[in-house]
């Protein structure tokens, strides 16, 4: 590096490399809502992977390792740059916040305290947050490996076709799947840091691929089997289910274990994602998408204001509970903002929301306001592509001033609840579609 005082910087290895994935793709506590039996639940964990994980972790291996630098897609599709809010507000590491903490009266000193501890690893090297990563997984999923092993004189196979059809809720299914088998992606953020990323990326992301899908497969394969029907919920990763099937399986003692397994991974959770986040920042910096300041490293070479900005928004946003944090984390995930490479200009609008409710349902709770999209959208006057579909404006009328947009050629309002009709400059555009009027 060349810079007195500056550490070497150390490169990540394979097995860390493999545990940060796993902690930035594995979902968390109570994620997994699918309903109606144990069946859905374990055939979509074995076949979702081969139509959605695995392609993307393929796809995000070739991309890492050809293009090995901080940033992710910012810097491997430059043609399709999006920046999103998601990108500078640290949202996803308050997955990681132990949820017990939250509806206490001992938040307010806790949650600080525990960002700042957290945060001073990822300032003093990824190397650390990587070592820390392979700790934390080990600990957090030997208790399951116990309780598989102890469930094996109790299974009953036929237990694992169960299914009430009646009960399913094929949007919940679908959302849980993608929500615990999603963000492959997130990885290639930190390919500038990987040690022999050519070699590295490929065999991490298949090794995170088995070590993820395996996660949720034994203690599922596990509770259904053991448990006899009448004595657990027919909805399979209800609240409270993995807690019973502990108590049946192992009793107290794997029950206390697995507690304290779940809030040390929600340690790795929150380290993980914090690092990805950082990282993310620090490579958009360095292509321009940022400001410079966003790209300066500390003597660890650590991105110093990245962090920094990364561990604002776990403080600031810390308040909310647990489902709020992923309606948010989902709602800013899906704001996209598309830009013209050449001269800059707003061209595309992604505004769908996929906001969830508690069910897995689509949320009608945290939506766009009219007011808010009339004095935004009446300034894109290069934009092409707009997608409003699945808000409530609450019945208000279709704004007219869409009608000046001459540039757009896709307009959404699929299941969006405005009235009126769609102005007759666009009612012909591809993709042009109205929901309830």
């Amino acid at each position: 590096m060349g810079e007195e005082g500056m550490v070497a910087n150390r490169k990540l290895t394979i097995l860390p490399l493999i545990a940060l994935i796993f902690y930035e793709v594995s979902g968390v506590e109570d994620s997994v809502r699918s309903g109606g039996g144990p069946f859905l639940s374990l055939l979509g964990f074995l076949v979702f992977p081969f139509f959605w994980s695995i392609p993307e972790a393929l796809i995000t291996a070739e991309l890492a390792t050809s293009f090995p630098a901080n940033g992710g897609a910012r810097h491997q599709l430059p043609g399709q740059r999006r920046l999103r809010p998601l990108d500078l507000v640290g949202l996803r590491p308050l997955l990681g916040l132990p949820g017990g903490l939250l509806e206490t009266a001992a938040r307010i000193p806790a949650l600080p305290a525990i960002t700042v501890v957290l945060t001073y690893l990822n300032y003093r090297g990824l190397h650390i947050v990587g070592y820390s990563a392979v700790l934390l997984a080990c600990f957090s999923l030997f208790p399951f490996l116990v309780m598989g092993i102890l469930a094996v004189p109790r299974l009953r196979p036929r237990r694992w076709l169960a299914m009430d059809y009646g009960r399913v809720s094929w949007r919940g299914y679908f959302n849980s799947l993608f929500w615990n088998l999603n963000y492959w992606d997130n990885a290639s953020t930190l390919a500038g840091e990987v040690e022999n990323p050519a070699r590295a990326f490929p065999r991490a992301l298949f090794g995170a691929v088995v070590l993820v899908v395996c996660s949720y497969l034994v203690p599922l394969l596990a509770g259904t089997g053991a448990v006899p029907l009448c004595r657990r919920t027919p909805a399979i990763g209800v609240t409270g289910i993995l807690r019973r099937w502990e108590m049946l399986i192992g009793g107290q003692w794997l029950r206390w274990w697995i507690q304290a397994a779940a809030a040390f991974s929600n340690l790795g959770l929150f380290e993980a994602e914090m690092s990805s986040d950082a990282y993310q920042l620090l490579g958009m910096s360095e292509i321009g998408m940022l400001p410079a300041v966003f790209a300066s490293r500390s003597k660890y070479n650590t991105p110093t204001f990245s962090i920094l900005c990364s561990a604002s928004g776990v403080i600031l946003l810390s308040w909310m509970s647990f489902q709020e944090i992923l309606e948010f984390l989902n709602f800013f995930y899906a704001i996209g903002v598309k830009c013209d490479k050449s001269t800059g200009h707003v061209i595309g609008l992604d505004l769908k929301n996929r906001v969830l409710d508690e069910y897995g349902y689509m949320s009608f709770d945290s939506m766009l306001q009219s007011e808010t999209l009339d004095s935004f959208l009446l300034e894109m006057k290069h934009l092409k592509y707009l997608d409003l579909s699945w808000n409530n404006f609450n019945g208000s009328s279709i704004p007219a001033f869409l009608g000046s947009l001459k540039q757009l050629q896709y307009l959404n309002f699929s299941h969006a609840v405005f009235r009126g009709v769609i102005p007759h400059m666009h009612a012909g555009l591809r993709g042009c579609r109205a929901g309830e009027r």
